[in-house]
């Protein structure tokens, strides 16, 4: 699983999905608890990639109440051909930078591809 480290001083935490070669899809943004299985109060988020609504959300302040926490976003992508390609990523960003990130990609002849990604947030 991919660690980022955010400033536990800094702005607020925001999470970012992406879909890239301009395939439909939808997606829930979940925030769960540091060590527990409980999903953190106003989450999970979700939103699609067909409409202009902003894909951005923002995480819980003061940031270093997401010490611990995991990000998890579980996107479902329509395959429309003749593109097969798919790009999923889920950014984390504090103060307009990118801190970093996880993606998943490739190729599918099948009518979709679900894809489940997970990000442990770290405090320095």
């Amino acid at each position: 699983m991919k660690v980022v480290e955010f400033n536990k001083k800094g702005g607020t935490i925001q999470a970012q999905v992406t879909s890239g070669y301009a395939q439909q899809g939808s997606y829930a943004l979940i925030l769960w608890e540091a060590n527990q299985n409980k999903v953190v109060n106003g989450f999970p988020k979700r939103g699609n990639f067909i409409n202009t609504d902003d894909d951005v959300y923002d995480l819980p302040s003061p940031p270093s109440e997401n010490d611990g926490r995991l990000v998890e976003s579980i996107v479902t992508i329509s395959i429309a051909p003749p593109i097969k390609n798919y790009d999923i990523d889920l950014e984390i960003l504090q103060d307009g930078k990118r801190l970093g990130f996880e993606t998943a990609a490739g190729e599918s002849d099948g009518p979709s591809v679900t894809i489940d990604l997970f990000i442990e947030l770290r405090a320095i």
